[in-house]
Order: C-alpha cells, then structure tokens, then sequence
C-alpha cells in the first residue's frame, strides 16, 4: 500500500509540441510506502515518483516508480527537477535512468 502526495502541477495549453484541443495537466506526485520485505529494515519509509497526463480531467497516461529512495528531501527536488523540464509519464523511467547515469 502506498500514498501519493501531489507535489507540482503545470497546465500546458495548446501549443506546436502537442495536439489535444483541451489545455494537457501534468501532475507529478511523491509517492510514500512502506520496506515490508526482507527483513532488513522492516517499517521504514521509501519514497517514489508518480507522473500523470491528463486531458479535459481524463488521465490518459500515467506511470510510477515505487521504492526510488530512503529520502524524501531528495525524492522530492527530483520531482522539482522534472516538473522544471516537463517530463511526461511515458518519460519518467528513461530520464531517471539517464539521470542515474550522470
């Protein structure tokens, strides 16, 4: 079981990237859940990213990572980092892989 906190939302209007007649929400969540496997540190807190795309109040894409980080400051200027560059759902997993990376 988890919670999601939503943390940014931007509103895009219609523009030359993308072609809905209504404005696009994105909405970038924390996602909190609790270690309950393993046994190593049962009850402690980790944190994830949620993204979704939605068009007039309809989601139409979403996409989540569970179990990102031990840290919510961290977990959350991430988000931060994302919602500054407008990634969408379908983005999420390759931008922290690249951002892994660097």
């Amino acid at each position: 079981m988890f919670i999601k906190f939503l943390k940014r939302k931007l509103i895009l209007e219609r523009g030359d990237d993308f072609f809905y007649n209504s404005p696009m929400e994105l909405e970038y969540y924390l996602i909190e859940s609790m270690v309950g496997y393993r046994g190593v540190i049962p009850g402690k807190k980790v944190y994830g990213i949620g993204v979704v795309k939605r068009v007039s109040d309809i989601c139409i894409e979403e996409n989540i990572v569970l179990n990102f980080s031990s840290c919510v400051n961290e977990t959350s200027k991430l988000i931060d980092k994302l919602a500054d560059n407008t990634v969408t759902p379908i983005g999420l997993r390759p931008v922290l892989d690249d951002l892994l990376i660097t």
